[in-house]
């Protein structure tokens, strides 16, 4: 293929694929409020867990990857 037919391609992969995958989730997080997300969260599961504070959940979840 040639220049031209992978600039097309990238075009329509940036206008149609892309820009609405990352609009949608950017949406998403603007709507999105700490007390919803509080509400999503399992307290005794964190007491598993023996996490206690902010840094013990992101050092664990560091831990995972």
């Amino acid at each position: 293929m040639n220049e031209a037919a992978y600039e097309i391609y990238y075009d329509y992969l940036k206008n149609n694929v892309i820009d609405p995958f990352y609009n949608k989730r950017i949406k998403a997080l603007s709507l999105l409020k700490l007390t919803e997300v509080l509400k999503r969260k399992n307290p005794y599961l964190f007491k598993a867990k023996n996490i206690e504070l902010s840094s013990d959940h992101a050092d664990f979840q560091k831990s995972l990857t």
